[in-house]
């Protein structure tokens, strides 16, 4: 999703992309090599590692913080 020069590559990200999310993009920095490689990470947990307990406790979670009926 960035260019040979390391800067975002809106039009492939503005085709690819709906068009507020593509500008929520653009407006992050771009990622650096200092930053590290890229992984997946799940919110759920301290260490990032999906565990079936985690995913139900942010259900629950969400659950409790919803107003109404």
């Amino acid at each position: 999703m960035t260019n040979e020069y390391g800067n975002w590559d809106n039009e492939f990200l503005f085709q690819n992309l709906p068009e507020n999310i593509a500008t929520k993009v653009i407006a992050l920095p771009t990622p650096i090599e200092a930053d590290g490689p890229d992984i997946i990470g799940w919110r759920g947990t301290s260490m990032h590692q999906f565990i079936v307990n985690s995913a139900y406790n942010l259900l629950v979670q969400d659950q409790s913080t919803v107003d109404g009926d």
